[in-house]
């Protein structure tokens, strides 16, 4: 018998965490009874299109093991689509389930979301252009690798971050990365050999249009002593990024000493600079070793406000795009839990 195909819409249910949950050591654990239900929510336009090439390994996988029974499979149709999957599966299935967002970071995104609160567990098989949020966590950022191993998994609570009630597991940024990001999405959207490098060519497109942004921000932080203490500037910045996960962009390292189970988001502010700086900043930000430079910021946050100053800000949460006058956002310590490989 083959696993069964399906596709559910359910009601919006929504979800709250508070921000004032205590900040716990790092969990690896295995559960008491270990889920039955592999559930697969697939993004059919991710990457290349990976989707149904995805679909027929895994369907392989579980006949070799006698388990077709154990799989279920659901195709998203429009955007927020894994979000309300994710949950009316978590809903029908809680702890029996590990739920697998197959597609990008904005997939992963979208199921996180649904997840967030359930006693479900997330787990990623990579099928989009950039995949970061599996590099803070997995060994292996290879599909048919995580597949050949899966029923061999490890599981760890990690923190969810909260911009304005929508969660994000692994970065959310602003200014210049965020307008490259959104174009270079747009060349893979009509060319779509060009994968990763996409990002590179975005660069050099978007750094001779206006590379800065104006903003306002108030940030609750940790310092290195362990005191909270509170930051309040104004400035023009060339990008900033606000990161649970370390790496973001298909190649950013923005935050080297961010980790998802810390109960802090790292933020990164870099201050305006001129063109020829960007372009000898570019190699240390994907190598994580622009953290010296003078025009560099790097604060361990709880929660903070940010209002563009005279413009709309531009955010990339997790791989997908949106304008707000202003975003609040936080930490909701060991929020989620994920079966990682």
């Amino acid at each position: 018998m083959l696993s069964r195909i399906c596709c559910i819409t359910t009601r919006r249910t929504g979800v709250e965490l508070s921000l004032e949950n205590d900040i716990g050591p790092e969990s690896r654990q295995r559960p008491k009874d270990k889920p039955d239900k592999f559930i697969f929510i697939l993004n059919p336009t991710a990457g290349q299109r990976k989707a149904l090439e995805l679909k027929e390994q895994l369907q392989k996988r579980f006949e070799d093991e006698g388990l077709q029974s154990n799989c279920i499979f659901a195709f998203t149709e429009r955007p927020l689509h894994a979000t309300e999957l994710a949950r009316s599966f978590a809903e029908e299935y809680g702890e029996r389930a590990i739920i697998f967002a197959c597609g990008g970071d904005g997939t992963v995104n979208e199921v996180a979301n649904g997840l967030a609160g359930s006693a479900s567990l997330l787990s990623v098989i990579p099928a989009g252009t950039g995949n970061d949020f599996i590099k803070s966590l997995f060994s292996t950022s290879g599909s048919s690798e995580i597949i050949g191993r899966l029923f061999e998994y490890s599981v760890k609570k990690i923190d969810m971050a909260n911009i304005d009630g929508r969660y994000f597991v692994n970065v959310a940024s602003l200014g210049f990365d965020t307008i490259v990001g959104d174009k270079a999405k747009r060349m893979v959207a009509k060319v779509r050999f060009l994968g990763g490098t996409s990002y590179f060519l975005a660069i050099f497109v978007c750094l001779f249009g206006k590379n800065y942004s104006k903003v306002r921000y108030t940030l609750r932080c940790v310092n290195s002593e362990g005191k909270e203490t509170e930051i309040s500037e104004r400035k023009e910045f060339v990008l900033s990024a606000l990161a649970n996960g370390g790496y973001y962009g298909g190649m950013f390292h923005p935050c080297p000493d961010a980790k998802l189970d810390d109960g802090l988001i790292d933020v990164c502010i870099v201050d305006r600079i001129s063109i020829p700086q960007i372009l000898s900043m570019i190699p240390k930000y994907i190598k994580g070793t622009h953290t010296e430079h003078k025009a560099v910021h790097i604060y361990k946050v709880i929660s903070g406000h940010m209002e563009g100053d005279g413009e709309e800000l531009l955010v990339n949460c997790d791989g997908e795009s949106f304008n707000k006058k202003s975003i609040d956002f936080g930490i909701l310590p060991s929020a989620i839990s994920v079966a990682y490989y």
